[in-house]
């Protein structure tokens, strides 16, 4: 299940596009990162059927255009990964959030996807602003993983 703050229209990935390999490196980083599950010690936003994920990206504001293709590609690939039975058989579930290529609004996502949404990782934040941002809030959580 994927969800976005903004209305999206439907996307297809073709898994050898250049966008399909950005998302294939943000999962290839978190399988790395993570031997911890196949202990099944799992943390945060990992349990035997998902794995919770989230995105904060300029879906409005200057950088929009580029933000909003970025998250559809991102969003097609989980959807494409999903339909071929998930990560290693547990189910990818993507939050999106519109950061509007703001430092204080990156701040309140990054914020809302960890505490709130209780994800995992969050990957692709776009730009300078928002990753600069949000990377001492980021680095203060220990077991919490930025793949940006």
């Amino acid at each position: 299940m994927l969800h976005a703050e903004k209305n999206r229209g439907g996307t297809i990935l073709d898994p050898n596009s250049k966008t399909a390999s950005w998302g294939t490196l943000a999962i290839s980083a978190l399988l790395a990162a993570s031997p911890a599950w196949a202990q099944n010690a799992y943390g945060p936003g990992v349990s035997d059927t998902e794995i919770k994920l989230g995105q904060s990206t300029p879906l409005s504001g200057p950088a929009s255009a580029f933000g909003a293709g970025a998250g559809r590609a991102v969003i097609g690939y989980f959807e494409m990964l999903n339909a071929q039975g998930g990560n290693q058989r547990a189910e990818d579930q993507l939050t999106q959030l519109d950061n509007a290529y703001s430092a204080p609004k990156a701040v309140e996502q990054s914020r809302k996807l960890v505490e709130d949404v209780g994800v995992l990782a969050e990957i692709g934040t776009i730009g300078t602003v928002p990753n600069v941002a949000i990377q001492k809030y980021l680095n203060s959580k220990p077991k919490f993983r930025s793949c940006s």
